[in-house]
């Protein structure tokens, strides 16, 4: 997203990235929020990967954090031990680890920026803000109420 894009969007207007949200099922929505929630935990150093230091000193993940990124990542080394671990913060395995889209996690963390800058501060969860989207939305596209009957004049 450009920069006016995102003044615009911090400024409240309804963009392209708003109706893709808006437009994600539940479910997939929901394991791109988890991913994206897994990995800003991790990067905050909140949460911890699973894993453990080998007699050598080198981390190796648990069964749990074993992904198709992590078997294709780098081995660890005497010189650089923490290898696996480093894998396991990034955002790719926390999609694998959550069956997400890599493509929806990606719009879910621009998304929840983009909420962050419209309230101005942090938010605890983001989707609530989706949910109340979703209703008013669908309160909009509901069928206007009936206008009152026209009164009829007396008969005389």
């Amino acid at each position: 997203m450009n920069q006016s894009k995102v003044t615009a969007f911090c400024l409240g207007s309804r963009d392209a990235l708003d109706r893709q949200i808006l437009a994600m099922d539940d479910d997939r929505f929901d394991r791109a929020y988890a991913a994206w929630a897994r990995y800003d935990r991790r990067q905050r150093r909140v949460e911890h990967p699973d894993g453990h230091l080998d007699p050598k000193g080198l981390w190796m993940p648990s069964v749990e954090e074993q992904s198709e990124v992590v078997r294709n990542a780098r081995i660890p080394t005497v010189s650089y031990p923490t290898a696996y671990r480093v894998v396991c913060r990034s955002l790719q395995h926390c999609v694998a680890l959550e069956g997400a889209d890599h493509g929806d996690a990606i719009l879910v963390k621009y998304w929840i920026r983009g909420v962050e800058c419209r309230v101005r501060g942090p938010v605890a969860d983001a989707r609530a803000y989706r949910s109340a989207w979703k209703l008013e939305e669908a309160l909009a596209n509901a069928a206007p109420p009936r206008p009152p009957p026209v009164p009829r004049r007396p008969r005389l």
